[in-house]
């Protein structure tokens, strides 16, 4: 039986809701891991779209991204000692740099661009997500070393903005937010989502994280404004490439990149803001 495209968005849409809320709610390393496998496979598929070639080097180079991602999350204080991590990681890579020698040289500088990429466009802002989960908030009198409720409220507010942006723009949409980029997008499903984050943030926040309501609207804001940003970049990355998807990994959905754009540029803006209130 083939089931229709709706059916089988929903069906994976719920699975990977429930794995997300699972997963960083069940403990630190859960979470290390969710976060970890959605840094590899999101940068296999866009190692693949930048790259002419399909090297066997892709999966490598995405181990090292995630590599990247355990050290810029590991090297906190009151987490782990980072030094003997530091040194293994640092000493990896120079072996991995040492191994370009041995790749195609007419596509040196392509590859060693695209890796650099991933990093700073998947590997770093994640690191970010997860580091937002380690914030103190004074509200006990121990460090708290992880709190899941502080990283899923970013997935929460991003889940709400795109879900009713989707459901007004469809309704209400008339004006192209950005139609270069993102003909699908309009204005109107931007504030349709925009009112409807505030909202949610506003009254439900503080079961996430002790701020006050005001700063609630100020975070939720930073969300729906940097997530967008992230979901066109992403939009223009595909555009450019003549890609519909970023890949097929998730059925319904497309590929990593497609469901968690939003998220990589979100996450650093919601770290820097709540770490202004936890210095």
């Amino acid at each position: 039986m083939h089931l229709n495209n709706l059916t089988l968005r929903s069906i994976t849409g719920l699975v990977y809701v429930g794995l997300t809320v699972a997963c960083l709610l069940w403990s630190q390393w859960s979470a290390v891991l969710f976060i970890a496998t959605i840094v590899f496979f999101s940068s296999i598929e866009l190692l693949l779209l930048l790259r002419t070639e399909k090297t066997g080097w892709n999966i490598p180079d995405a181990f090292l991204s995630t590599g990247t991602f355990l050290l810029a999350y590991f090297n906190q204080n009151d987490l782990i000692n980072p030094g003997y991590f530091n040194g293994i990681f640092v000493l990896i890579v120079l072996i991995y740099g040492a191994l370009f020698l041995f790749r195609a040289k007419d596509s040196f500088l392509g590859n060693l661009n695209s890796l650099a990429v991933v990093v700073i466009y998947i590997a770093l802002p994640l690191s970010f997500l997860l580091k937002s989960g380690s914030l103190e908030f004074h509200i006990t009198d121990e460090l708290l070393p992880y709190e899941g409720k502080q990283v899923l409220l970013v997935f929460i507010l991003i889940w709400v903005c795109d879900s009713f942006a989707y459901v007004t723009g469809r309704l209400f949409g008339k004006t192209p937010l950005m139609l270069s980029v993102s003909p699908g997008k309009t204005v109107e499903g931007l504030l349709g989502g925009t009112l409807v984050t505030v909202l949610i943030a506003y009254f439900f926040g503080a079961y996430f994280i002790p701020l006050t309501p005001i700063q609630f609207v100020l975070l939720a804001l930073l969300v729906v404004i940097f997530g967008t940003v992230g979901d066109l970049f992403e939009s223009l990355i595909k555009r450019t490439l003549g890609v519909k998807d970023s890949g097929k990994s998730l059925p319904g959905h497309g590929g990593f990149l497609d469901r968690f754009d939003s998220i990589l540029f979100a996450a650093p803006a919601v770290y820097a803001y709540l770490k202004w209130y936890v210095m």
